[in-house]
């Protein structure tokens, strides 16, 4: 898969807040991490896009423990789904910034 983000996403996120934001890094990124932590029902939009894209997904083990069910098979409208990697990268660069994303364990 091709990246969805370029690699100073995380720098321009933290400079564009430093610069011109009022929020905390804290605060912006809490509800994000909870989503992850907690995950979020499906709905049809999200599961459509899950089931499009099942077969591909399935051919890379690392988005298919994300993605697709233990089973392999796409979450369906009104399931949950929980990305707890996502929250645990998204709560590091909450606590310490981009120095997380770039020189941490993400990296």
């Amino acid at each position: 898969y091709l990246a969805v983000g370029v690699p100073g996403s995380v720098a321009g996120f933290e400079l564009a807040r430093e610069k011109y934001g009022t929020l905390t890094r804290q605060d912006l990124l809490a509800p994000a991490i909870r989503f992850a932590k907690e995950g979020f029902v499906l709905e049809q939009g999200d599961a459509a896009s899950l089931q499009g894209g099942a077969e591909r997904l399935a051919r890379d083990p690392a988005a298919a423990a994300i993605f697709l069910k233990p089973d392999g098979k796409p979450y369906a409208v009104g399931e949950r789904l929980v990305q707890p990697d996502l929250a645990a990268s998204l709560a590091a660069i909450s606590e310490r910034g981009a120095d997380a994303f770039y020189k941490g364990a993400i990296a």
